[in-house]
């Protein structure tokens, strides 16, 4: 078995082959894509549409200022695409979110049922981490990974140069 990771098919989950002949790449995400197969290049059939209908991704921008205020911005199209593989701690240039006077550094971020981002797992995946909390008691809990993909609802972002 091949783990093959595909970032530039939309779910972003990783897929293995097959074994049937030809071999075929067969997606663990089965919400957005049915199968994958091999034709010279990696080739996607969505189920229930066309391509552009899944990669329209959009995301909410958190962007903090210095003085203490915070501006929530909504990013689709080209603009979001952008944002996708970036990682907590990247800077991005401001114009993606209607800023271009401003750099901004990704802080963090939520996917759609409420897990934050952690900065030391790798990936966009969910992962069960043991953390402690204030009182020293460890438990268990889930936290996505440190890259931006599509199942990412908001980004938080911190404005560093005024430029």
């Amino acid at each position: 078995m091949h783990i093959v990771s595909h970032s530039k098919f939309v779910c972003h989950a990783c897929c293995y082959f097959g074994s049937s002949n030809p071999p075929q790449i067969v997606c663990l995400n089965l919400r957005n894509v049915d199968m994958c197969r091999l034709d010279g290049d990696l080739l996607v059939k969505f189920k229930g549409g066309d391509a552009e209908d899944y990669n329209m991704v959009e995301f909410k921008v958190v962007v903090s200022y210095k003085d203490g205020k915070t501006e929530t911005v909504s990013v689709s199209g080209q603009n979001a695409s952008n944002f996708i593989g970036l990682r907590i701690g990247d800077k991005v240039d401001g114009s993606l979110v209607g800023k271009p006077e401003y750099e901004l550094v990704i802080t963090g971020g939520s996917d759609s049922a409420g897990f934050p981002m952690l900065k030391n797992i790798q990936g966009g995946g969910l992962v069960r981490v043991l953390l402690k909390d204030k009182k020293g008691i460890r438990k268990r809990v889930l936290r996505r990974g440190s890259m931006i993909t599509e199942s990412v609802v908001q980004i938080n972002t911190a404005a560093v140069k005024k430029g």
